[in-house]
């Protein structure tokens, strides 16, 4: 050995030979690169050298393949090289001792590479307790025999089962009745969902592999878990325990408060509605069907425009639009649907928000809707009450100076003309004197039927009260000599009119209108 001392001092080649010479390494280095020969332990050709004052003689030792250890011999230089024969024997015990050593060197350091990855493994297996033991599931470990091999602590705390149950040897099958036993899954394995219980019931000797793969059970304390198992390599399984109780009670409160939005929906005169992102409609609860004109077949999936109302033009439906793209909220939309027999139809208001996510973005809208027909009933009611006469059905002198003032108004803008007829019944207190009110109500009836068929649909016809009725012709054109004309041409269709016979009761009324 030429780099660094031996373990030894008193064995070291500078205290048998004295200091080396430099040539030496670049001999050994030769002596070396010759190899060994294949075979037992053998010593190859020796190398002979004079190094200084000294001859030197290496004789590498092989087994294997390769070269174990080397004997060198150092000589006076007068000294003759020995005999090979009586070398031998010692030859071959340097060699035996030498890979004696180095078996038992290899030996101590495999010993030394197990015991550090023996280390290691215990240290990775602590830190997996640990940490199966921290984590919230309980876990269990079966062979392919239904054997427990591993369970954390987290499964024995959720099963609550005594440490002494859980010995060496145990199986899922004797485990499973033990919690039977002793009630764990209830009487009537009521504490199971139903599935694990059709299969319990079916097979009670199971070690739980036949059993659905995910399922819910309860424990005497009122937990709730999911049990879910998962086959392992080699015939064995997994089963996990997840305490799920806090999920199940949200879900329980979330199905109540539903349930009770329903019912209160259902006792309600309103609907609730939903809409998504892009307007349309995805449910509906409560008196929908019943009081807002369409089913809900008829409205899921669609937009409010795409159903449409009598009453919107297309300017009101864009600026609807524009306020539900701009995510505004609306208070009573009023929409009129679908034709009634009493030419109302039916009417409904709606109001809505926006909804937004927790991050803020858009989800869609939700809101109420109401049938207010019986509102817009009423209002009409009040209307005809306040502007039309009752018997005659004509505007009356308050709606009369309403319309007035709207047609002098556009007259004066655009210069046009129009004209004012005043008309009363001759003689008509004597009718109603002889014949009674009756047939005079119904006189001013047919009269009023006459004078609306003798002037356009824009022109106004107005009772004032008693015989004494007002026409309004309007937009009779720029020229006043046109104007006047067209206005004795509709007084005299009116006279013409008014002079026919009125039928009233039995017999022919005969009375003469009076026009200014």
């Amino acid at each position: 050995r030429t780099s660094g001392p031996l373990p030894d001092p008193m064995w070291s080649a500078q205290a048998v030979v004295g200091t080396l010479p430099e040539a030496f390494r670049t001999w050994m280095a030769q002596v070396l690169a010759q190899g060994p020969q294949p075979g037992r332990v053998q010593q190859t050709m020796s190398t002979e050298a004079e190094v200084g004052d000294r001859r030197w003689q290496v004789i590498p030792m092989a087994s294997g393949g390769r070269v174990v250890a080397c004997v060198g011999l150092v000589f006076d230089a007068s000294v003759a090289s020995p005999d090979w024969v009586e070398l031998d024997p010692l030859l071959n015990t340097a060699s035996h001792l030498m890979l004696a050593w180095r078996a038992r060197l290899e030996r101590r350091q495999a010993q030394e590479q197990l015991r550090e990855a023996t280390e290691q493994l215990a240290q990775k297996t602590r830190a997996l307790e640990v940490t199966l033991d921290t984590i919230s599931q309980g876990i269990a470990s079966f062979d392919e025999q239904g054997v427990l091999r591993f369970y954390n602590r987290r499964f024995q705390e959720l099963l609550d089962v005594p440490e002494p149950v859980l010995r060496p040897g145990i199986t899922a099958e004797e485990l499973l009745r033990f919690q039977v036993a002793r009630g764990d899954l209830g009487a009537d394995l009521e504490l199971l969902s139903p599935e694990a219980r059709e299969g319990l019931v079916a097979n009670p000797h199971t070690d739980g592999r036949d059993l659905p793969d995910q399922y819910l059970r309860r424990t005497l304390s009122g937990r709730v878990l999911e049990v879910r198992s998962r086959p392992q390599p080699g015939g064995g399984w997994v089963r996990t325990f997840n305490d799920v109780t806090p999920y199940v009670d949200a879900q329980e409160a979330l199905r109540q408060s539903e349930e009770r939005w329903r019912h209160l929906s259902l006792l309600s005169s309103d609907w609730y509605w939903e809409q998504d992102a892009d307007f349309r409609f995805v449910r509906l609860d409560g008196q929908h069907d019943g009081r807002s004109g369409l089913s809900e077949q008829q409205t899921l999936g669609r937009t409010r425009w795409e159903i449409d109302a009598a009453n919107l033009d297309a300017a009101q439906w864009a600026e609807h639009r524009r306020a539900l793209e701009a995510h505004e909220p609306f208070h009573d939309f009023e929409m009129q649907r679908f034709g009634a027999d009493d030419g109302l139809g039916r009417w409904v208001s709606v109001s809505g928000a926006p909804l937004f996510d927790a991050q803020g973005q858009f989800k869609g809208y939700l809101g109420v809707g109401r049938d207010i027909t019986e509102r817009k009933r009423n209002e009409a009611i009040i209307e005809r009450l306040a502007f039309y006469d009752e018997l005659t059905g004509l505007p009356n002198r308050r709606l009369l100076l309403q319309r007035l003032g709207h047609g002098l108004r556009a007259c004066g803008q655009g210069a046009r003309h129009g004209a004012l007829l005043f008309l009363d019944l001759d003689n008509f207190k004597d009718l109603n004197d002889t014949l009674g009110h009756d047939r005079g109500d119904q006189l001013l009836s047919q009269v009023a039927t006459r004078l609306v068929a003798c002037v356009r649909p824009d022109d106004i016809v107005a009772r004032l009260g008693g015989d004494e009725f007002v026409v309004v012709l309007d937009d009779l054109g720029p020229q006043p000599a046109e104007a006047v004309a067209a206005s004795e041409g509709v007084a005299q269709k009116i006279l013409q009119a008014l002079n026919q016979p009125y039928p009233i009761g039995d017999s022919l009324h005969h009375s003469t209108p009076s026009i200014g």
